[in-house]
């Protein structure tokens, strides 16, 4: 290895390797599928043009891929240059990569005889003389069925599900009978998630608890709509959680792991489940987990190994495109998780079958394209990059600290921090105090003063050559900051190190405090 190499880069350099690997295996099988099609004998004509020109496509994918890897592992490229550029290119191969395996999707199927469709993962005939539709290039199989009730029946599209197993999988290992999906995003999953509690609840008069602090799209959806069938509460009351647990009349509650909004609550899941175990549920009783920011904290093993209580499901769901397509926001998706005991869930609708079927009715199914974009991460890349990950922001976090207390710039929340009231909470049941921070600011800081704040430093960053993305939305690849408007907490700046080398989170850790020192300064603004 290059002696200029720091031991991150030898991280990057091997997670993208394998991520490279991985897709070249994937174009390699789609290859040898295609090459089968085009040897068909029913491919005449311009069928057996595009087949070849397709080949060849995929061949260019594969030589594309190894341009990234050459510029992780050109010794001549800056530690700090491969980190913070590596996104770029990665975004471009990886897609260009993906498109090649899925040009012919949207190819009208030839046209006479038996229609074929060109692409070999969708030439599928399914019980061809027991139905008589078949829809298989959407995000389902639609059958319909004379003289059933009712009519109407679907299946999960196999290259779908076969995606969301794969990343369930890789970030769970073989958990018994836990179940995926994938959606368009995690805001599809959760929403999906209470579309089927409605429709329960709808039939059998129980109620749903939402947290406070759980996603606020969400809670628009439901609490803030008036739907009568949800109601919030305030999830950092444990009790509060235990009692809805005991009451028979409570269907469902969702939770956050360690909440996403300024003061980070971390959720005891492990004193929670420690109690679900030991009750008897009359009725089927579920719990769903905002496990975006926790993502890779194995609730079902970690804390069900002997298998599901009766009548209990956990669900947990997890935004795609901020940890498990490695921050590189290259597609929205989102995956939903499923654990519960099917032979003794007593239950009306199986929840498994009844999500796939309100998810094909709803629209939220991605295309197959964003599905495997979705799907890029290997489990051991995952593990590497968030080992980085959360070292970067433990660093962050004190050293932040550190410097803000000393200069009075305002107050750093942190899971990570020891003194955080959920320190202890959070590193025993995910191993980690978060993966944001937050800079909470005095009152002379008022909306207008911090989004120009938010700019200056954008800016300033952009003029220093220094790697920090300002943007609503975002993966956790590189440093970020993004305004935050909670309505009790108030006006913050959300903070993100990202997975990057060491070098860049210290220059991160310096620049942030030293530019809002200097603005400050510059506009006579006082401390806190």
């Amino acid at each position: 290895m290059h002696k200029g190499f720091s031991e991150d880069r030898s991280s990057l350099i091997t997670e993208i390797e394998q991520i490279v690997a991985q897709e070249k295996r994937k174009l390699g099988e789609y290859s040898s599928s295609l090459s089968d099609t085009f040897n068909h004998g029913r491919i005449l004509g311009i069928d057996q043009t595009i087949l070849r020109g397709n080949l060849e496509d995929v061949e260019s994918a594969k030589a594309s891929l190894d341009t990234l890897v050459d510029f992780v592992v050109n010794p001549d490229h800056e530690d700090f240059l491969v980190f913070n550029n590596a996104i770029k290119i990665a975004g471009y191969v990886l897609k260009r990569s993906v498109a090649s395996r899925t040009y012919l999707l949207r190819h009208t199927p030839t046209l006479h005889g038996l229609p074929i469709v060109l692409d070999p993962t969708q030439n599928l005939l399914f019980s061809y003389k027991e139905h008589t539709v078949e829809y298989g290039r959407g995000g389902y199989i639609l059958f319909q069925l004379p003289g059933q009730d009712p009519p109407l029946r679907y299946e999960d599209n196999p290259e779908l599900k076969k995606a969301a197993q794969e990343m369930m999988h890789k970030l769970y290992g073989d958990v018994p009978g836990l179940k995926a999906f994938i959606f368009t995003s995690g805001l599809a999953s959760a929403n999906t998630f209470n579309d089927f509690m409605r429709f329960l609840s709808h039939s059998n008069g129980r109620r749903n608890y939402i947290g406070d602090n759980c996603w606020v799209e969400i809670k628009k959806g439901v609490v803030d709509a008036n739907d009568p069938t949800f109601a919030a509460f305030d999830e950092t009351d444990t009790d509060k959680i235990m009692e809805l647990l005991r009451d028979d009349n409570v269907q469902s509650i969702s939770l956050e792991g360690i909440q996403n909004y300024a003061t980070l609550h971390a959720t005891d899941l492990e004193a929670i489940f420690s109690e679900i175990k030991r009750m008897d549920f009359k009725r089927p009783k579920y719990m769903l987990i905002d496990h975006v920011v926790t993502f890779d904290t194995n609730l079902y093993e970690r804390h069900f190994s002997d298998g599901m209580p009766r009548n209990f499901c956990l669900a947990a769901f997890i935004s795609g495109i901020k940890f498990t397509q490695a921050g590189w926001d290259m597609s929205k998706s989102g995956f939903l998780f499923l654990r519960y005991d099917p032979e003794n869930f007593d239950e009306v609708a199986d929840p498994y079958a009844r999500i796939n079927d309100i998810r094909a009715m709803s629209g939220r199914v991605p295309s197959l394209e964003e599905a495997h974009l979705a799907n890029i991460e290997t489990s051991e890349s995952i593990r590497s990059r968030m080992v980085r990950y959360d070292r970067n922001i433990e660093y962050l976090a004190k050293d932040l600290d550190a410097r803000f207390r000393a200069n009075g710039l305002g107050q750093v929340y942190s899971a990570w921090l020891p003194d955080h009231p959920d320190h202890e909470t959070a590193m025993r049941n995910y191993g980690n105090g978060g993966r944001i921070l937050y800079l909470k600011f005095g009152d002379h800081v008022t909306g207008e003063v911090l989004l120009n704040l938010y700019r200056h430093i954008a800016d300033e960053a952009f003029k220093d050559n220094v790697p920090v993305m300002a943007a609503s939305n975002f993966g956790f690849s590189s440093p970020h900051i993004h305004i935050v408007r909670h309505n009790v907490f108030g006006l913050s700046l959300r903070v993100s190190p990202g997975s990057t080398d060491m070098a860049t989170t210290r220059l991160f850790a310096e620049y942030l405090p030293e530019k809002i020192d200097g603005y400050f300064k510059a506009h006579n603004l006082g401390r806190t």
